[in-house]
């Protein structure tokens, strides 16, 4: 075990009664940050899982050095390191008692919902219980939801959409509606605690592997609709999810509308990692992040992504109008970096950070606050 695990055992160990989560729950959801494709099978065999911005912020400007946009299969092979202009919008990331502020997902309207944790002399964190977030055009974090005991190593994801705001509690999914606040629903599904989910335009989606299901929830308070689909989830952008069957490359996309599934065939080895938006799919093997046209078929390649087959960072790709975001954040500490990818001119940016994006929005992390600015 690494420092991060024997963390979390830790706290599973001293977790109060009936709280406790499922044996065994820690290591899992840190395999599944960092490499949860490789080990999956391994995993399921060995063990089963139990119980802000306004309309007035600036355009951003990303400064780059000027080079011709790739044509469709062609390989970029060059980054360039910069850093975003200041004309944005600045969040803190202090918390009240010292806590700072963990950015989890980025809506597009320019919610953010995270957690909080402590960081130490070192640059380690400590996760701390609760949910928080920042409405559109807020300067600081608001307390949303208190979180029980025992439910801290679930809080691994969040996802913001039209649909509401979710987060994970033990094995079920809370969702507080867009716009609302008060006691959050509870989604009517069963959620084993290690497989992501996504909020969008209207819907909550994620899957039950055990059951061979992909589960549609309309809005906080919608029954949930169950398809077919013997594959795990790995993307999502409305109205489609992006599944994959096995380790064979190919990605299936599903329209949770109809349940209707079209085959793409990918380059993708069992380790990667997706995402989706506007048109675009795009994943992420090795050191290369590979963008996927979805109407044309054409394809585009990035190389030389921070942190390449380092299993100690977690990695994760977001899509917004236009901008592809991949970002490798290390397990234990309040370190990460990211590539800003330009769709429209061919343009890199390397950030000293994480970075979000989603709708028009960008979001990173910079020093002891969150840049957001509109691209």
């Amino acid at each position: 075990m690494d420092e991060f695990e024997l963390k979390v055992a830790e706290h599973l160990r001293t977790a109060g009664g009936d709280e406790r989560p499922p044996s065994g729950l820690g290591a899992r959801i840190v395999s599944r940050a960092g490499h949860r494709r490789r080990r999956r099978h391994q995993l399921a065999a060995a063990v089963a899982v139990g119980a802000g911005a306004t309309l007035a912020i600036p355009v951003i400007v990303i400064s780059v050095r000027e080079q011709t946009s790739p044509e469709p299969n062609s390989s970029v092979t060059q980054a360039v390191t910069v850093s975003p202009q200041p004309a944005v919008a600045t969040i803190s990331r202090r918390l009240p008692g010292g806590d700072r502020f963990k950015a989890m997902a980025l809506g597009p309207d320019g919610t953010v919902l995270g957690g909080a944790v402590t960081i130490d002399s070192d640059g380690f964190v400590d996760p701390r219980p609760g949910v928080w977030q920042i409405k559109p055009g807020g300067a600081s974090a608001e307390h949303v939801s208190d979180t029980p005991s025992g439910s801290l190593p679930f809080l691994w994801l969040m996802a913001v959409g039209g649909s509401g705001r979710v987060w994970p509690e033990r094995e079920t999914l809370k969702c507080l509606p867009a716009g609302k606040s008060g006691r959050a629903n509870t989604l009517k599904a069963r959620w084993d605690g290690r497989e992501p989910f996504f909020a969008g335009k209207d819907v909550i989606v994620w899957s039950d592997p055990d059951r061979g299901e992909l589960i549609v929830a309309n809005g906080c308070e919608g029954e949930p609709r169950r398809l077919p689909v013997k594959a795990t989830l790995e993307a999502f952008a409305h109205p489609y999810a992006f599944v994959r069957p096995g380790s064979s490359g190919l990605v299936e996309q599903v329209d949770v509308r109809t349940g209707a599934k079209t085959t793409i065939r990918t380059d993708a080895d069992s380790s990667a990692v997706f995402g989706a938006g506007p048109d675009t799919l795009a994943w992420a093997s090795g050191d290369t992040l590979t963008v996927h046209t979805l109407h044309s078929g054409a394809r585009r390649t990035v190389h030389g992504l921070p942190y390449a087959r380092k299993a100690e960072y977690g990695t994760r790709i977001t899509v917004g109008d236009g901008l592809v975001v991949y970002s490798a954040s290390h397990q234990d500490t309040d370190s990460a970096r990211s590539l800003v990818y330009d769709l429209r001119t061919g343009k890199q940016s390397m950030l000293q950070g994480d970075a979000w994006a989603s709708g028009d929005l960008l979001l990173w992390r910079e020093a002891d606050s969150y840049r957001l600015a509109h691209r």
